[in-house]
């Protein structure tokens, strides 16, 4: 296998996929898959600028990263090292391929975070939100709980909970229980044909 594993605590019936890498300040739950592809503890960097071009500098940091159970990461996605604190994503998270998750952000139970979003540094999901392909979350923004963020929104505020919200700039377009309702009649109509 192609794949390197500096991580020493990894929990049981773990799956990782070929050319990914599991820095040494990572810890996973069990039943956990990561995809080909992928790094988990990468470091974080930054730019300042001088004079006429931009510098990048490689920050050094103290942090770490840790993954609940039941986690699936699919294909070509980072999980950044936390400078100082933790960069968590708990229990029962689904997220799709080339997704990048910030330092210190925090990925509550139960999310689903599809293809090509991008979660900035301090980065807060909380339980049951679902992000659409291709969303922008800037730094230190929280989306709320049993939110859905619509494809391609930018976020730039918090959201509250229990909302739909999209757009560039993402805003609040109502509330989440519509959802929820269509999907319960989207059910019963199911339940009929079968």
């Amino acid at each position: 296998m192609n794949s390197i594993v500096e991580a020493r605590n990894i929990g049981k019936n773990f799956v990782l996929g070929e050319f990914s890498i599991i820095r040494e300040c990572v810890a996973i739950g069990d039943d956990t898959e990561i995809r080909e592809f992928c790094i988990v503890g990468c470091l974080p960097i930054t730019f300042s600028e001088k004079e006429l071009f931009v510098e990048q500098k490689r920050l050094v940091p103290t942090g770490k990263v840790v993954i609940g159970n039941r986690v699936f990461i699919n294909s070509h996605c980072d999980i950044v090292r936390a400078l100082k604190d933790t960069t968590i994503i708990e229990d029962n998270v689904i997220i799709g391929q080339c997704v990048i998750i910030g330092h210190e952000s925090h990925v509550h139970k139960n999310v689903k975070i599809m293809n090509s979003v991008i979660l900035n540094g301090y980065a807060t999901i909380k339980e049951g939100t679902f992000i659409g392909p291709g969303a922008i979350v800037r730094n230190r923004i929280t989306i709320g709980k049993n939110c859905l963020i619509g494809q391609g929104s930018n976020v730039v505020k918090d959201i509250p909970d229990n909302v739909i919200a999209y757009g560039n700039p993402c805003v609040v377009q109502g509330s989440s229980s519509l959802v929820n309702l269509a999907a319960r009649k989207i059910r019963r109509e199911v339940k009929k044909v079968i």
